[in-house]
């Protein structure tokens, strides 16, 4: 999918920049980083795939996209874009860009849970699932304290479809062999995994796979890396200094 390999570069470039224009009222509805980056930084970040037109399309999809959440009260529903985008031409082909995330995302960065992602593995991953997967377990690992054991993650397959978009299979056990052959090439990440299966009686006999849950173990040297990041992040914390409209990114 281009727009999620640009938003994935986006965020790869937020974390990465020295500084970044940052409100301070974290309480703010409106509370977001604006990053300014380019067409060809970009184009270099998701690793040359698209070109700079594409880029641009990607992006402008991207601003068009509307989330929406709702609360108790209707009044109370919030509803947001990934980015807010605005372009200036620089006269060689390229253009400068101002890139606004939304609060929510503009949290996980300032707080450094965006930190936690391997961004040239995930960008370099031509599967989609497994890009998913690899950032989910990277973020729920966001709080992994010094000494702290190996974690068990469980996550049941309607989950995963309905979170991750996979819908393309008529049965769930068709997208439980899909996910399972994904699981597998993760081997870089995961120790293993079990997956227990839930079965119904079908409405003509037998019985029907409705569910499956995973429960992952993450391989020593992920926990060990994520271990490592969040070692670093608090380096950094304690080295920034927090700016008026702005803070330092190390």
């Amino acid at each position: 999918m281009r727009e999620e390999r640009i938003e994935l570069a986006l965020l790869k470039l937020a974390v990465g920049d020295t500084f970044l224009n940052v409100n301070e009222d974290q309480h703010d509805a409106s509370y977001s980083i604006a990053l300014q980056t380019s067409l060809h930084a970009i184009q270099k970040a998701v690793g040359n795939k698209y070109s700079k037109a594409e880029i641009r399309e990607g992006l402008d999809i991207l601003a068009g996209v509307r989330f929406k959440v709702e609360g108790p009260d209707k009044s109370e529903d919030v509803v947001f874009s990934p980015i807010d985008k605005a372009y200036q031409a620089t006269g060689d082909g390229d253009a400068r860009l101002f890139i606004r995330f939304n609060s929510l995302i503009t949290r996980g960065v300032v707080r450094q849970m965006w930190r936690q992602v391997d961004y040239d593995k995930l960008l370099a991953d031509p599967s989609y699932l497994s890009r998913w997967f690899r950032k989910r377990f990277a973020l729920r690992f966001a709080h992994a304290e010094k000494g702290s054991v190996q974690w068990r993650y469980h996550l049941n397959l309607s989950t995963i479809i309905a979170e991750s978009g996979i819908s393309d299979y008529a049965k769930m056990s068709e997208a439980h062999a899909y996910v399972s052959k994904v699981l597998d090439g993760l081997d870089d990440i995961l120790d293993g995994y079990t997956a227990t299966k839930k079965f119904e009686n079908g409405l003509k006999g037998g019985r029907v796979l409705v569910d499956v849950t995973y429960d992952f173990k993450p391989s020593y040297a992920f926990t060990q890396e994520q271990k490592n990041i969040n070692k670093h992040n608090i380096r950094l914390e304690l080295m920034g200094e927090a700016k008026k409209g702005g803070m330092f990114r190390g």
